[in-house]
């Protein structure tokens, strides 16, 4: 072999070698890159989770807050709901009274006409027992009755 072929030989191999490290000077950088981009990535995912876990929380806050102001115009409305109930109660109770107390004026009216028509009725039962006595008295010859009770009769 000549020395040009061997001078030719070197070249490429030095050609080669140069490629070579070329080859490992841009994969390390590719290498780099990538382990940047990847690093980049990873921030930003750890980013976004710090970020949605703040709207999380956020987001929770907001919920229990709307909860709690539900829980309280619940309350608030089962309270005037009682207070509703216990007016219409005692307003009720109010009502049943009055009807009661002029259930009892109608039925003493009532009573005190009765009493009065009662006592006609008794009166007018005496006189025809005074009448049926005078005539049993006058026709079977029987004693007349006390005159004393049937003026006090003929009166009323």
């Amino acid at each position: 072999m000549g020395l040009e072929v061997i001078v030719g030989l070197v070249t490429i191999f030095l050609g080669i070698v140069g490629l070579g490290v070329a080859l490992i000077k841009l994969t390390g950088k590719l290498e780099d890159k990538v382990d940047g981009v990847r690093d980049g990535l990873q921030s930003d995912i750890t980013n976004l989770g710090v970020e949605l876990r703040g709207d999380l929380t956020g987001l929770r806050g907001q919920v229990e807050g709307v909860r709690d102001g539900l829980q309280g115009d619940i309350k608030g409305l089962r309270d005037e709901l009682r207070g509703d109930i216990k007016g219409l109660r005692d307003e009720l109770r109010g009502d049943i009274k009055g009807l009661r107390d002029e259930l009892r004026g109608d039925i003493a009216g009532v009573r005190v006409e009765l009493g009065g028509r009662i006592d006609v009725v008794a009166a007018e039962l005496t006189k025809t027992r005074m009448a049926v006595a005078r005539l049993e008295g006058h026709v079977l010859g029987v004693p007349r009755p006390d005159t004393a009770v049937e003026a006090a009769t003929d009166a009323a």
